[in-house]
């Protein structure tokens, strides 16, 4: 019942209640009989700032939901999130990847382009030009290809004006 009641307030947005509802998922051992309640769990803490709890809540939603899951992408990104809030960047590379996986269109052009963002964080240029240049490629007029063609214009200007340097 509290599974059923906490979609019904994450239906509404009432995330309090979602985490009400469905804080027992949180207990070592305990699982949903619903897959989706760890989507909800995951997006309601994540939300609320309790990235710990949200990052477990959402890699078990991850790791149970099947392949076409309509949730799964959007679970796959929040988790990516979750993960550089946590200072956990390899993870979050591996959630961006995996989402990617499910995603088609703007929202893999999304997940390519928060990729780059957070390689160009870790000091890794070539890997972030390269996901930039892969949305670029395949059409950029989108808002996640306008987004990666500016990225990608900065980054050339920023290594222009680095190398000129003494």
């Amino acid at each position: 019942m509290h599974e059923h009641l906490g979609r019904i307030a994450f239906e509404r947005g009432d995330l309090k209640a979602v985490i009400a509802e469905l804080g027992f998922l949180k207990l070592r051992g305990r699982r949903p009989e619903i897959p989706e309640s760890d989507y909800y769990l995951g997006k309601a803490l994540a939300a609320g700032g309790d990235q710990r709890n949200a990052e477990r809540a959402l890699a078990r939603f991850g790791g149970q939901a099947g392949s076409g899951a309509p949730l799964l992408p959007d679970c796959y990104y929040t988790l990516a999130g979750t993960r550089v809030a946590l200072k956990e960047y390899s993870g979050a590379l591996a959630a961006y990847r995996e989402g990617l996986k499910s995603a088609s269109g703007e929202t893999a052009d999304q997940f390519l382009f928060k990729m780059g963002e957070l390689y160009l964080q870790l000091k890794m240029v070539r890997e972030a030009r390269g996901a930039w240049e892969e949305v670029v490629k395949k059409g950029g007029g989108g808002t996640w290809g306008k987004l990666a063609a500016e990225s990608l214009s900065d980054l050339t200007w920023r290594l222009k004006i680095a190398g000129e340097l003494p």
